[in-house]
């Protein structure tokens, strides 16, 4: 997956999809981001940058 923004840009993050539901006119997709499932490939700047957007998106959505 590739996330760019006006702050944040990170390109190839593996993940995996868990689960996929019809939701309005497309799908809802919930993904297991593969960093977090093994400590080799554990990025710190990754995490941080996910994080950053996963509070975007919770303030917008909330």
């Amino acid at each position: 997956m590739d996330f760019e923004g006006k702050y944040i840009h990170e390109s190839r993050v593996c993940a995996q999809v868990v689960e996929c539901h019809p939701y309005q006119a497309g799908y809802r997709v919930s993904v297991q981001f593969s960093y977090c499932l093994d400590k080799k490939r554990y990025s710190r700047a990754v995490d941080n940058a996910l994080s950053r957007i996963e509070g975007i998106y919770n303030r917008l959505a909330g």
